[in-house]
């Protein structure tokens, strides 16, 4: 999951927003934040006990080859699901943190870690909502089911679909909680005092300012 997603953040976010600093400090915080979250979602779900054989899909592919390990595909579909949001909100940071250097050159990385976590902050509660509200609205036709049996609240919560939908929203919103600061840190060590902003927004262009 880790080089799959690796590979496809590399190939997607070079292509789009260029091969420049900006695109490199988002990568490098996006693949460190999903390391870290493939490594607490695989303690999420030992500790929830969760095997993945409530989905039709996963029981006729463990009847297929008893080989694939079901766990580590549910939690590589989680973090490969959360790739786009990833990309929009490390982008979004390492954008952030370029402009702040390149209008305060004398901003050292500290100073500038801590003026774009600012922003990451309100990007972090944003996406973490967005990312609630899309489980929530796939899982509708499971929530009026559970709703429909009259089961209790703590039997809900220890169905097997309901705490694979809790494991995805945590590992989702986790990865995302994590790379905002981890890309901020990247960028502000790359961008500290205006060293490396590129003009061209991205175009694949980089060049290298020094001040002082």
């Amino acid at each position: 999951a880790l080089v799959g997603s690796g590979g496809i953040l590399a190939l997607s976010m070079y292509f789009v927003h260029g091969l420049n600093w900006k695109t490199t400090a988002a990568l490098v915080g996006t693949v460190a934040a999903v390391a870290l979250a493939l490594l607490i979602g695989d303690l999420f779900l030992h500790l929830g006990h969760v095997t993945t054989f409530g989905d039709e899909a996963s029981t006729y592919v463990a009847i297929g080859d008893p080989r694939v390990a079901l766990q580590g595909l549910v939690l590589a579909g989680v973090v490969i699901g959360a790739l786009g949001a990833l990309v929009d909100v490390t982008i979004g940071q390492a954008s952030t943190v370029e402009e702040l250097a390149h209008l305060g050159p004398q901003l050292d990385a500290p100073e500038l870690y801590l003026r774009a976590m600012r922003v990451g902050l309100d990007h972090i509660g944003s996406l973490v909502n967005t990312l609630v509200l899309a489980y929530l609205s796939s899982a509708l036709p499971l929530l009026l089911l559970l709703k429909l049996e009259a089961a209790t609240w703590q039997a809900t919560l220890n169905t097997e679909l309901i705490a694979a939908e809790m494991v995805h929203t945590l590992v989702g919103s986790v990865t995302l909680v994590l790379a905002v600061p981890a890309t901020t840190l990247v960028a502000a060590l790359l961008f500290r005092g205006d060293r490396r902003h590129d003009p061209h927004g991205g175009h694949g262009h980089v060049h290298a300012h020094v001040h002082g």
